[in-house]
């Protein structure tokens, strides 16, 4: 990494002072548990230029699709983000600005409290082996047999918050690219989490204590002057070597992934039982 681009990341007002124990430095860590485990090819956690708006983190995945995360600990008081607090909070706007700049880009809210009605329209979205006929069916746009009233206002409340024309064919397929690339990550700011995310890292790791590591983790890109520019498998490698932090042999040991993926099921079971009813 040359010089002149880590001195643009010292010199950008503070953004070191604001990282520290806070709920993205957790989403942070488990995106750098995927590096290390060779799942990205690189993150930059607080981005620079046009990728900064809305994003905290941005990650290039395996498959070459880039992910821009925007990281909300909490929507105010509120159990949810409704699609009103989307757009009055910005991140509607931002997500639709940030996946249109490319056909490879996706956008992810992580978030302590989902969005039923976001994901929703979401899940209708993302199969695009739909015709546009077949899709203004599963949204219920001119078409008699509405899957939902529900789902086809919210439709219409997404188009008009971006100022699009439902009346328009190609505005309906913007639509449809936006949402099949914009979802809310449900991530609990709880102790049930943390400890989930312990439990990797006692897995990935040995002979060193789990909350070390991710202490270590955590403060990775301010003590290596890493914030706005990529991090690769190398760096977070070498870091850890340097902090005497070995990993466990994943490849000798056959029973670590499956470990891991019993962790993340179980973590996803637990979301999905206490997921907040669809209803506002």
């Amino acid at each position: 990494m040359q010089g002149s681009d880590k001195q643009v990341s010292r010199e950008s007002g503070g953004r070191a002072d604001k990282l520290g124990n806070r709920y993205e430095d957790y989403w942070a860590v488990e995106l750098l548990l995927r590096l290390v485990d060779e799942k990205l090819e690189y993150l930059i956690i607080e981005p620079l230029g046009k990728d900064e708006e809305g994003t905290d983190i941005l990650t290039l995945e395996k498959s070459g699709n880039k992910v821009f995360y925007q990281c909300k600990g909490s929507n105010t008081y509120k159990d949810k983000w409704t699609l009103a607090d989307l757009n009055s909070s910005g991140i509607l706007k931002n997500a639709f600005k940030q996946i249109s700049r490319g056909e490879i880009n996706y956008f992810k809210l992580v978030s302590s409290v989902g969005s039923v009605d976001l994901n929703e329209l979401h899940d209708r979205s993302k199969d695009g082996s739909d015709s546009l006929e077949e899709y203004k069916e599963r949204i219920g746009i001119g078409s008699q047999k509405s899957p939902s009233q529900r789902i086809k206002d919210n439709f219409c409340k997404v188009t008009k918050y971006l100022e699009l024309d439902i009346s328009k064919d190609e505005d309906i397929l913007r639509m449809q690219n936006f949402l099949s690339r914009f979802e809310v990550i449900l991530y609990p700011d709880n102790s049930h989490t943390k400890m989930q995310l312990l439990d990797k890292i006692n897995l990935m790791f040995s002979n060193n204590s789990a909350e070390a590591v991710r202490n270590d983790l955590k403060s990775f890109a301010i003590e290596e002057d890493y914030l706005g520019t990529p991090i690769y498998y190398k760096d977070i490698i070498h870091y850890l070597e340097m902090n005497s932090i070995k990993l466990s042999f994943l490849e000798k040991d056959k029973t670590i992934n499956p470990k891991i993926n019993e962790i993340n099921r179980k973590y996803i079971d637990c979301l999905l039982y206490t997921s907040p009813s669809p209803r506002d």
